[in-house]
């Protein structure tokens, strides 16, 4: 009985092995049978062309002369050779190889052929306070980081620094994609195009920790919708990818979190913000941040921040040039004014006024023109807020505007509807949300009733 079972147990092994062996070899069998059937295919498709193409310059080339018709076929062989090549989607014998380099996902290769539209104008604001226990640090704080540690920081983000001045309050930086701001106890960070501006979070903490003894104390998000959403790298793929990975990158002590889309009647304006703090109590009382974009800018007001070509000037002194031209410098006449043309356009501008700062970026390209300004004041400063709407409104005449307005009260706000719509902008959206660390922001869209003459 013994043997039988031991030749039985063998017998299995030597079919198991046979079958393996078999579906090998079938599955062999099947790849080559695939290959000839693709490559007969091939043939017969060429041939198919052949014969049509035959028939069809015939016809073409019954009228030429016999000195021209080889010429003509000659070009067109070439032609639909390599236009058959290049669309060919399968190995051939007839391929061409290039140098192998990575393919890119399906996301990337959108995001490529997007970012080839134009620039993205939107910026995206990153607003980080500290705090410490040495009462003489904090007289300069964030303002003794090394230049290096910012240069860092930035190369992270993938801008650089352009155009810098600073006063006893805070040290105000003109970046390749917008601007920098640094205050003893906060920062301030807007880039636009496709920086990675939430990069600069790990750094800024780490820096503010271990050289100077600071810990983060509250942080804030905000941006509005993408004109270019695709061209957007990680982590600005998404708000949803924003949001993940500010709270993975932010230290456990702040607790109190929340995110919030405001949205507007049109599905291409929004505002996304996100803040946390330590303290759900920790209110900005007196302070108000003005955030104004505008899309379709006037073609004649936009045309201002292009540099003739070959004009021989500085960033600087072409920036100083477009700052006169356009009445920039009327904003708030108080103001220190730094600012920065670029080549062949484009416009950045940094004022300082005491210990307040107001910025304004300029892309003026056609069909995705984009102009933004950006304020922060006092309730009790002399900044009029409805001057400064008025004036912003007057140089730019856009086409959609959006405000959004951060502060603790309601007086800032109101103001903005009757600020601009005597000069032909209608309001047709308001949101409101509140947030731990800032109070209420209030989000405000305008577009004009009619498209004011220029002249």
């Amino acid at each position: 009985m013994k043997e039988w079972l031991g030749w039985w147990g063998e017998w299995r092994q030597w079919r198991k092995k046979k079958a393996w062996c078999w579906c090998l070899w079938r599955k062999n069998e099947v790849k080559k049978h695939n290959k000839i059937v693709a490559y007969n295919h091939r043939i017969h498709f060429i041939m198919a062309t052949i014969i049509i193409l035959g028939s069809i310059t015939r016809m073409l080339t019954s009228h030429l002369s016999s000195k021209h018709k080889p010429y003509f076929l000659l070009t067109l062989t070439l032609t639909l050779t390599l236009t058959h090549l290049y669309k060919s989607k399968s190995p051939s014998f007839l391929s061409l190889t290039f140098p192998s380099s990575p393919t890119p996902q399906k996301p990337v290769f959108s995001s490529m052929a997007f970012a080839f539209s134009g620039f993205e104008g939107f910026e995206k604001r990153l607003e980080l306070h500290f705090f410490g226990d040495h009462p003489a640090m904090l007289q300069l704080g964030l303002r003794k980081l090394d230049f290096e540690c910012i240069q860092q920081t930035l190369q992270e983000v993938q801008c650089t620094v352009v155009s810098a001045v600073g006063n006893s309050y805070f040290d105000a930086y003109v970046l390749s994609e917008s601007s920098l701001f640094v205050y003893p106890t906060k920062i301030i960070i807007k880039t636009c195009g496709t920086t990675q501006l939430l990069k600069s979070m790990t750094p800024l903490i780490f820096y503010a920790h271990t050289h100077l003894g600071l810990t983060l104390s509250s942080c804030r998000y905000t941006r509005g919708n993408f004109i270019f959403p695709l061209s957007q790298p990680f982590p600005h793929t998404s708000f949803n990818d924003e949001v993940a990975y500010i709270e993975t990158t932010l230290p456990p002590n702040l607790c109190f979190r929340k995110a919030s889309t405001m949205p507007s009647k049109s599905s291409s304006h929004a505002w996304h913000v996100f803040t946390a703090t330590a303290d759900s109590h920790a209110l900005y009382h007196h302070n108000y941040t003005l955030e104004i974009c505008m899309t379709d800018l006037d073609p004649l007001h936009a045309g201002k921040f292009f540099r003739r070509p070959g004009d021989g000037k500085s960033g600087d002194s072409a920036g100083r040039e477009m700052t006169e031209l356009t009445g920039i410098d009327g904003i708030n006449p108080h103001a220190l004014v730094c600012d920065f043309a670029f080549d062949p356009c484009g416009y950045s501008m940094n004022g300082m006024d005491g210990e307040w700062y107001s910025t304004i970026h300029v892309t003026p390209e056609e069909g995705y023109s984009y102009a933004s300004f950006e304020c922060v004041g006092s309730r009790s400063s002399d900044v009029d807020v409805v001057h400064v709407l008025r004036k912003v409104v007057q140089i730019f005449r856009p086409g959609a505007m959006s405000v959004s307005t951060t502060s603790l009260g309601n007086e800032v706000w109101r103001k903005v509807a009757g600020a601009v719509e005597p000069m032909g902008m209608k309001l047709r959206s308001c949101a409101m949300d509140q947030f731990p660390d800032s109070g209420s922001v209030v989000f405000q869209t305008f577009s004009p009733l009619r498209r004011k003459s220029t002249h």
